[in-house]
């Protein structure tokens, strides 16, 4: 007796493959967490980094992250009416 072989193919590869169909498309963010961001890394790397450097640099680091999402939103984001 020969069992028939199955296919693999799971909820895993369809979600995949559906994923791979897609092409990404950034949410449009405001123009004031642009700002927030800015104003975060100058006060981060100027204020914050002489009363403690540790937390200066995370500050940084999450600052620099919403910087860079705001860029993105900016370039490839959909257009507000």
């Amino acid at each position: 007796m020969k069992k028939k072989i199955k296919s693999k193919k799971t909820k895993h590869s369809n979600l995949k493959s559906q994923i791979l169909r897609h092409s990404f498309k950034p949410a449009p963010l405001n123009t004031s967490l642009f700002v927030s961001s800015i104003i975060g890394i100058i006060v981060s790397a100027f204020y914050i980094w002489r009363i403690t450097i540790p937390w200066a640099a995370a500050f940084i680091a999450v600052f620099t992250v919403i910087f860079i999402a705001s860029l993105i939103s900016m370039t490839k984001g959909e257009m507000r009416e």
